[in-house]
């Protein structure tokens, strides 16, 4: 299955959080595959998170971005800096990681310091992708340095640059799509691969700005384009869609947000991550809610702007947030907390599962990852999670992962006990 094909899902926060074209740490490429970049390693299951491979590629440095195009073929991007000069590097694999080609990406246009590392692939088919380099540049101004591949990222050749710093999102090997809010934000089209660029998109009726959100096609035809709206005292969460291939976009739903902080009045702009999921009869939105007592709420948007909530209990902390989310079906998806867990659920929400994955060692000396099913012992900070079958999982957040504090009457006895032998010291 091709990992364009998965879903939008928009993500509501009660904090501020920006942006719908973030940066990609995990996926669902189906019911059963999917992989979760984690501190530097790669990791992929093929079982829903009940077992993990680690099959990072052997690179200097941990990958920084990756990109799947399906459940076989994936590059991940390895950064350097050298004295100010931002050096890349290309890892290339055609049978789901257990085997990569490295190859070093040239960049001999830029100066120093000009780069700040950051960069981000998108490929169309096995052959023809593109690499964005992020320019270090104001938040009012954004740039960066777009290369292309004509043979599966072992050549690189560099394009003029793209208009603004975010993720590219081609559709053929001519036609492609930026949209991003660096630089004053906006939604961008090529149509020769990148050598050129064009505004396009939709823009807001009351400010005529464009779009905070990205962008998605199905086919070379039918897309979307979800992302936010923000106003001095709403914002708006909408849905385009296109049937022509991007010349023309109708709003499909929308969903306003008046509350404001008390103080300032601004609006406090729930919205956040997003993600879709394209069916023969239109889109599926959906949109998290962590109320800040661990209740996950999951909604389906219509096209009416009426949700359908599928509320959960216990499965965040406290302040624990929901900040990435990959789903193929209304129903089947994953979602990555802001504290690094990965939840995963397969009844829209209902129920959800830490499938996180837990170091573990194998005999033949490969590291891969377990699925643990923790027993939670007991609560507050200074919980700990302990696994039979994988051993201790130590939790990220903050706090103690383990301690070994007496029980109180133990401690009253220790304390008697010193008290008696002092006096016969003394």
């Amino acid at each position: 299955m091709n990992a364009r094909k998965g879903l939008f899902i928009v993500v509501c926060l009660t904090l501020c959080v920006p942006g719908f074209s973030q940066d990609r740490t995990m996926q669902l490429l189906d019911p059963m595959s999917g992989w979760v970049l984690d501190n530097g390693h790669l990791f992929w299951t093929i079982d829903r998170g009940a077992h993990w491979d680690d099959i990072s590629p052997d690179l200097s440095k941990p990958p920084g971005a990756v990109f799947f195009l399906d459940t076989q073929h994936a590059w991940a991007l390895t950064t350097e800096d050298e004295k100010g000069l931002m050096m890349f590097g290309i890892a290339s694999t055609t049978d789901a990681g257990r085997g990569w080609s490295k190859a070093a990406v040239k960049v001999p246009s830029q100066t120093a310091g000009e780069l700040d590392g950051t960069g981000w692939l998108d490929f169309v088919d096995s052959m023809h992708g593109w690499l964005l380099l992020r320019a270090n540049s104001s938040s009012a101004f954004s740039w960066g340095l777009l290369l292309a591949t004509e043979d599966g990222g072992m050549n690189w050749r560099e394009l003029p640059h793209a208009p603004i710093a975010a993720r590219p999102v081609f559709v053929t090997p001519k036609d492609g799509w930026i949209s991003g809010i660096a630089g004053g934000g906006g939604t961008y089209r090529t149509r020769d691969g990148g050598k050129t660029w064009e505004a396009a998109g939709p823009t807001d009726p009351a400010t005529g700005t464009g779009v905070d959100g990205g962008v998605y096609f199905v086919d070379a035809r039918h897309g979307y384009i979800s992302g936010v709206f923000t106003r001095p005292h709403e914002v708006e969460l909408v849905q385009y869609v296109t049937e022509d291939g991007g010349d023309t976009w109708k709003l499909d739903r929308s969903l306003a947000d008046r509350s404001s902080d008390s103080k300032s009045g601004a609006p406090l702009n729930r919205f956040g991550p997003a993600s879709m999921v394209p069916t023969s009869i239109g889109s599926t939105l959906l949109t998290t809610i962590n109320d800040g007592h661990g209740r996950l709420s999951l909604e389906v948007i219509g096209r009416d702007s009426k949700a359908a909530v599928s509320t959960s209990e216990g499965f965040l902390d406290e302040r624990e947030g929901t900040a990435e989310l990959s789903f193929v079906s209304s129903s089947c998806g994953w979602l990555r907390t802001d504290r690094g867990r990965i939840l995963a659920t397969d009844n829209s929400g209902s129920s959800w599962t830490d499938i996180s994955p837990v170091a573990r060692r194998r005999s033949s000396g490969r590291e891969s990852r377990e699925l643990s099913q923790p027993t939670v012992i007991g609560t507050g900070p200074l919980a700990v999670r302990q696994s039979s079958a994988a051993g201790v999982y130590y939790s990220r957040r903050l706090g103690f992962d383990a301690h070994n504090v007496p029980s109180i009457a133990a401690m009253n006895t220790w304390f008697v006990s010193v008290q008696c032998l002092q006096s016969r010291v003394t």
